[in-house]
């Protein structure tokens, strides 16, 4: 969460700082600041803060602000993931319907995983029933640059199956890992 001033020393003042903050980031802000004429008020409306309070301002006052603003920026999150999450499927069902064969769809689910899912790379793979239990990637579209060949993913009891390509393939069930860097299985 960033309070920002809407009066700053140098050449920016608040309100521009904000507007080159988000253009990186996605950070809930509030400004606090004892300026109230209407041009700056306007000025600040069109950055869409999250809060706006009057200088001077109290303790009560100010937590109650950021809880709220917290709250209110994390449920936004949910809700644009829920969003991303049902164009997906939707187009999804649209490729099922106009995919002449299962390599086009494949190859479309892909492209709609990282196009409007906002995903870096998605790829779809075939658990083989040969000696290894290898993992033959089908279908893949976003940044790769040669990641899916070094993986040597397995679906077998080894260390290379444990992470969820492999225990989804073994088990026939999904398997999520949200944090690739702290999940145990995906060393």
């Amino acid at each position: 969460l960033i309070l920002m001033d809407i009066l700053l020393d140098g050449k920016m003042d608040g309100i521009d700082a904000v507007l080159e903050i988000k253009k990186n980031y996605d950070i809930p802000f509030i400004y606090c600041t004892a300026n109230t004429n209407e041009q700056t008020l306007q000025r600040a409306k069109e950055t869409e803060p999250h809060g706006y309070i009057i200088k001077p301002i109290s303790r009560e006052e100010l937590l109650s602000k950021v809880e709220i603003v917290l709250h209110k920026h994390e449920m936004e999150k949910v809700i644009k993931r829920t969003n991303r999450a049902l164009k997906v499927l939707s187009k999804s069902n649209h490729a099922v319907i106009k995919s002449e064969n299962e390599l086009e769809l494949l190859n479309e689910i892909c492209r709609i995983i990282v196009k409007d899912g906002g995903y870096r790379l998605s790829w779809i793979a075939f658990g083989n029933n040969d000696e290894i239990k290898s993992v033959k990637p089908v279908s893949q579209f976003g940044y790769e640059e040669g990641y899916l060949k070094k993986l040597g993913i397995t679906w077998d009891d080894s260390e290379r199956g444990m992470g969820p390509v492999g225990t989804a393939i073994r088990t026939g069930k999904p398997a999520v890992s949200k944090d690739i860097l702290k999940d145990s299985n995906f060393a």
